[in-house]
């Protein structure tokens, strides 16, 4: 069974989160997170301050964020490089060569993933779990 349409309102929403995300990656690229204000990522997403507030507590709830965004990029790199092999041992040796792939391919996710103390000792119950 298909997934259920998402209202226009759903899908705006959506939009804008990934638009801040987008913007944020973008910026802390440039510029590094430390120097990094919430006021980049909204003038980079161009939206206003209070908006960004709206969808993101802080800094650190948008890199949380990212961070989910490459655990996804991640996941689905695993998921289709096991795929790939039949034994157990050849499908670690799939994951692992896609761990690298990723490492060199995206490494701004790869640092997102391995520089998460920063975020997560500020993030919710929820957040956490996710």
């Amino acid at each position: 069974m298909s997934e259920p349409l998402k209202t226009r309102r759903e899908r705006e929403k959506q939009a804008r989160y990934d638009t801040i995300l987008d913007a944020a990656e973008l910026v802390f690229a440039e510029k590094g997170y430390e120097r990094t204000s919430m006021d980049d990522i909204a003038r980079t997403a161009s939206l206003s301050r209070a908006l960004l507030y709206v969808y993101f507590k802080d800094k650190a709830a948008i890199q949380r964020g990212i961070m989910l965004r490459a655990g996804h990029s991640l996941f689905r790199r695993f998921e289709e490089a096991r795929q790939t092999a039949d034994t157990g041992l050849a499908q670690i040796r799939a994951m692992g060569e896609s761990y690298y792939r990723f490492y060199l391919e995206e490494p701004d996710y790869f640092s997102a993933l391995t520089k998460a103390s920063t975020a997560m000792a500020e993030a919710d119950e929820s957040q956490a779990e996710e």
